[in-house]
C-alpha cells in the first residue's frame, strides 16, 4: 500500500530530516534542573512561564515545603495528591532520595515542551481542523461537519482533498463540540476556533480509550506510551473539577487494570472503586488503526488519540500533542521505558 502523504509535506525517509530537538544544548542530564538549565528558546521559556503561573494561582495553596518541592520537579500541585507525593517523603537532608522514581513521571512542565518535539509540524499539532483533514485518509476519524474559524461557523463536506494553510498550521483550536446541528451565524463571543463532529446516539458518559504516541529515536516507529479507558461524557473529558473513572490499558495484553475515580485539578487522592481487571472492547482493533495511520503518516513525534468503540468499528474522536498526566499516571509513571528513556535523551524533554 502506497503512504498517503499530502503534496509538499512527504518527509525525506521516515521522519523529517531536521534535527527534531528542544534545545540547541546537551541534553545528559534529563532533571527538571537540566531542562531548566538548557532553556535557550522563546518556547521553552514561555511554557516555564506557564507553569508556574498555573502553579502559583492553583488553589488551594500547598504548604511551603511539599509546594515548592513539586514546583521544583515540574509537578502542579494536584500532582501530588494524585501520584502520592507525600510531605513525609522530602527529607532536606536527602533532598534526591525519590529523584530517580519522581524521574519516571511526566511533569506538567514536560507536557508542555513535548510538542516542541514535532519539530517543523509543532505548530499544527494542537489544530484540530488541520488534524482531521491531514489524517482524513489514514484514520478512522469521527465525521466532521463543521468548524468555527475567526468567529464564523463554516459548514463542511466530508469530500475533497485534505486543507493546508498557514492559518490552519498556527492556529491552536479548542477542544471537539460533538453536535447534531451547526449553530447559526456567527459567534464571536466564543473565545478559539473548534471543530465540531457528529454527535453520538447518547449523550451519556462514554467510555473512551486514551492512547499516548511517541517516536522511538531507534526503531524510527510509533510506540504506545501509555493508555486509559476513561469514562465521562464526552464533552468534558478534560474539562476541570470534572469527576472521570480511569483504568490504566496494558497495550500488550489490551487488559484494564484497577478503577480509580480523580477529579482534574483538585487536591485529592483517586478513588479506588473496582479492582477487577477486564478486557478492554475494540482495544485491538483500536490499537492496530492508530499504529498503522501513524505509520503511513509519519510526522509526528507525539500524539494522543482519543478513541470510541462503535458497531462499525473504532472511531477517532480527538487528537491533540498535549498529553494528559494525569489520567495516564494514576497507577504510575509511563516514562521508565527503554523507548520512554531513548525520546528523553533524543530530544531533550
Amino acid at each position: 500500500m502506497s503512504m498517503f502523504v499530502p503534496d509538499g509535506l512527504r518527509p525525506p525517509g521516515l521522519f523529517p530530516a531536521e534535527p527534531r530537538v528542544i534545545y540547541k544544548t546537551k541534553r545528559k542530564n534529563l532533571t527538571h534542573e537540566g531542562r531548566i538549565g538548557r532553556m535557550d528558546r522563546v518556547e521553552t521559556l514561555n511554557a516555564f512561564r506557564d507553569f508556574s503561573h498555573a502553579f502559583n494561582t492553583h488553589r488551594p495553596r500547598l504548604e511551603p515545603e511539599l509546594g515548592g518541592y513539586l514546583h521544583n520537579h515540574g509537578f502542579l500541585p494536584d500532582k501530588g495528591a494524585l501520584f502520592g507525593i507525600s510531605p513525609e517523603m522530602i527529607d532536606p537532608e536527602k533532598p534526591d532520595e525519590h529523584s530517580d522514581w519522581l524521574g519516571q513521571y511526566l511533569s506538567d512542565f514536560q507536557t508542555r515542551i513535548l510538542p516542541l518535539a514535532n519539530g517543523r509540524y509543532s505548530a499544527a499539532g494542537g489544530n484540530r481542523l488541520f488534524l482531521w483533514r491531514l489524517h482524513r485518509q489514514v484514520l478512522p476519524l469521527a465525521p466532521l461537519i463543521g468548524s468555527r474559524q475567526s468567529g464564523r461557523v463554516i459548514r463542511h463536506a466530508e469530500t475533497g482533498g485534505p486543507i493546508l494553510s498557514r492559518t490552519m498550521e498556527t492556529a491552536r483550536s479548542a477542544s471537539p463540540v460533538w453536535s447534531r446541528d451547526l449553530p447559526e451565524g456567527e459567534t464571536k463571543t466564543e473565545a478559539g476556533d473548534r471543530v465540531y463532529l457528529q454527535a453520538p446516539q447518547s449523550d451519556e458518559k462514554t467510555r473512551v480509550m486514551r492512547i499516548a504516541i511517541l517516536h522511538d529515536p531507534r526503531t524510527k516507529l510509533p510506540f504506545v506510551l501509555g493508555a486509559v479507558l476513561l469514562e465521562a461524557p464526552l464533552a468534558e473529558l478534560d474539562a476541570p473539577h470534572q469527576e472521570i473513572t480511569c483504568r490504566r490499558i496494558d497495550p500488550e495484553l489490551g487488559m484494564a487494570g484497577p478503577m480509580r475515580r480523580f477529579r482534574r485539578g483538585v487536591v485529592e487522592k483517586p478513588e479506588l472503586l473496582d479492582e477487577a481487571h477486564r478486557l478492554v472492547p475494540g482495544w485491538w482493533p483500536a490499537l492496530t488503526a492508530v499504529l498503522t495511520g501513524f505509520r503511513k503518516l509519519p510526522v509526528w513525534a507525539v500524539m494522543q488519540i482519543d478513541i470510541v468503540e462503535s458497531e462499525a468499528g473504532p472511531v477517532v474522536v480527538d487528537m491533540t500533542d498535549q498529553l494528559d498526566a494525569a489520567a495516564l499516571q494514576l497507577d504510575g509513571p509511563i516514562m521508565g521505558s527503554e523507548p520512554a528513556i531513548r525520546f528523553l535523551k533524543e530530544f531533550g524533554v
